[in-house]
């Protein structure tokens, strides 16, 4: 069942035009599908994605997820990092000398970064999907358009949540401009 994406009118930010590309926004209403119980307050409304996220909403909910995954899920700025980087510790025996050979976003992609950002080069669904072993996958997308198997499968879901008002904040310093 393909993701519904409303247009939102286009914003503009002076002339840059880069920049801009991340003023256009669609609304992505809710899908019809049964959802776990914990899941019901999980689901931002109206939820607000990047327009390119319509292009990509298929591939990311028909992601093939294994039952040895690992999701970290977490709204932006709210330790993502240290969980992604705690977690991948504990499930490699504190490999110390490993986590420093392998960068972050390589040990541990972010499935949505080609469906939200203009500067990702890559296919991140690709780039999880070809993960070998035990897979480590991050996400900020609200659990309606997280991966359909994630409810059937069942693989590990680490979610790390923030004061809200903390979260707020620290999105508007790395946001705004010198």
């Amino acid at each position: 069942m393909p993701i519904v994406c409303e247009n939102i009118p286009r914003i503009t930010y002076g002339k840059s035009l880069i920049f801009n590309r991340f003023l256009d926004f669609k609304r992505v209403l809710p899908l019809a599908r049964p959802l776990e119980p914990c899941t019901a307050n999980w689901q931002m409304k109206p939820c607000l994605l990047p327009a390119m996220y319509s292009e990509w909403a298929d591939d990311i909910l028909n992601f093939k997820v294994r039952k040895d995954d690992v999701f970290v899920v977490t709204f932006p700025k709210c330790g993502t990092t240290w969980t992604q980087e705690m977690v991948w510790m504990i499930g490699n025996d504190l490999d110390f000398e490993r986590g420093r050979k392998i960068p972050l976003p390589e040990r541990f992609p972010q499935i949505e970064l080609s469906s939200v950002a203009v500067i990702s080069k890559t296919n991140s669904v690709r780039q999880c999907d070809d993960l070998k072993g035990r897979r480590y996958i991050k996400s900020h997308l609200p659990a309606h358009l997280l991966p359909t198997e994630i409810w059937t499968v069942k693989p590990k879901v680490v979610y790390c949540t923030r004061n809200p008002k903390d979260a707020a904040i620290s999105n508007y310093h790395r946001w705004k401009t010198p």
